[in-house]
């Protein structure tokens, strides 16, 4: 497929998504921000979230090691105002994006710094053109004249290791059939690539779903794709009750390490017991 290159070079690659910066039931600093239409302080759910926010930090932090760091913010970075929601802490998007930026300075900061930062294209009700202003403020690497990327198709430096990821992808599948939908979309590109003749990603990554998957597709010998689904920073808000009334969520990032063309993975979650058990 590729030259076969011996990686001298550890990265850790660290998938930030589906933020959705300014939902009340999303990741927010844990401090009281002064907003252009309010004043907000966490609630006790954000105060969970960040928690976990922090632990994720200081895992990628203690696990660096002299590695290089990719950030990549998958999407959905602020909440938008989308299907005419009032679920929000403020309809200005300037304040989402104050709430955002926030946010992953403070994540540069726990971390020490990364090496490269990427912004692909969440979803256009909720991002809007505030996605494009976030990733520029935040140095984000360009694609062309844009600040933000439609997907991304990148090979790991000092590996051989392809990587393919986009917001929008496929679900994991419900109950028995859990998996087969990601593992469908991994046989997809395999054969795909194997017909036009073009090199078969090494890993597949997508946001969206707000849920996280690990599947693997065994192509010819020696290929593995691998196809992960991303979690994301949000619990269930009223659109979700209508949906998944009954789930229970998880939030969190996803830490994928190159070294010495080795991969490992890290789903950083925790599940949040939004709703309590009561004796009626």
């Amino acid at each position: 497929r590729f030259q076969e290159i011996k990686s001298t070079i550890k990265t850790l690659l660290l998938f930030m998504c589906d933020m959705h910066s300014g939902s009340p039931v999303a990741l927010f600093p844990d401090k009281q921000m002064q907003l252009k239409s309010c004043n907000h302080s966490p609630t006790e759910l954000q105060r969970i979230i960040h928690r976990q926010f922090v632990e994720v930090c200081d895992t990628v932090r203690a696990s660096r090691n002299g590695a290089r760091v990719v950030v990549i913010n998958l999407g959905d970075a602020i909440e938008g105002l989308h299907h005419g929601t009032k679920q929000v802490i403020s309809p200005y998007l300037t304040d989402q994006k104050k709430i955002h930026v926030e946010l992953m300075n403070d994540l540069g900061n726990r971390i020490g710094g990364w090496d490269k930062l990427f912004y692909i294209d969440g979803t256009p009700a909720h991002a809007g053109e505030e996605e494009f202003d976030i990733a520029k403020d935040l140095g984000a690497e360009m694609c062309g004249e844009s600040s933000t990327w439609p997907e991304l198709r990148a090979m790991v430096d000092g590996s051989n290791k392809l990587l393919w990821t986009a917001h929008h992808g496929t679900a994991a599948g419900n109950e028995l059939g859990r998996g087969n939908a990601l593992r469908n979309r991994l046989r997809n590109i395999y054969f795909e690539t194997l017909a036009e003749n073009k090199p078969q990603p090494d890993l597949v990554v997508y946001a969206d779903r707000h849920e996280h998957r690990h599947e693997v597709f065994e192509g010819r010998p020696g290929l593995e794709i691998h196809g992960f689904l991303a979690p994301a920073w949000k619990v269930k808000d009223g659109y979700t009750y209508k949906v998944a009334s009954l789930s229970d969520p998880n939030v969190g990032a996803l830490v994928i390490t190159v070294d010495n063309n080795a991969v490992d993975h890290k789903f950083l979650t925790l599940e949040v017991e939004q709703d309590r058990t009561v004796t009626i």
